[in-house]
């Protein structure tokens, strides 16, 4: 159950993300959000608000910008996209104990 009371956007992501991660059986996932505070001269900012199990040079990024890697793209295109048959290497999953493919 997600709690009403949350004292910011990203304490609300978080828990809205845990519960989606739990729910699909997933093992990595991400919140963006267009971040309007940063539109100059009509750029739009994906700002990661929320994460589970992304690495530590994602989690620095911390910023997409549209047309940009698979969450730019996915957003640009306004569609969900799903990838089946991953290289191995693909991505990582981080944690304070480590990380893995």
């Amino acid at each position: 159950m997600i709690s009403s009371k949350k004292e910011s956007v990203e304490e609300l992501c978080q828990d809205v993300l845990s519960h989606i991660i739990s729910y699909m059986e997933a093992d990595q996932g991400a919140i963006f959000l267009v971040n309007d505070d940063q539109l100059q001269n009509e750029e739009k900012v994906l700002q990661l608000t929320a994460s589970y199990a992304y690495s530590k040079e994602k989690l620095e990024q911390g910023k997409m910008y549209p047309g940009e890697g698979l969450v730019g793209t996915c957003f640009s295109n306004a569609e969900v996209t799903r990838i089946d048959n991953l290289p191995e290497d693909y991505t990582y999953i981080g944690s304070g104990l480590g990380k893995a493919t």
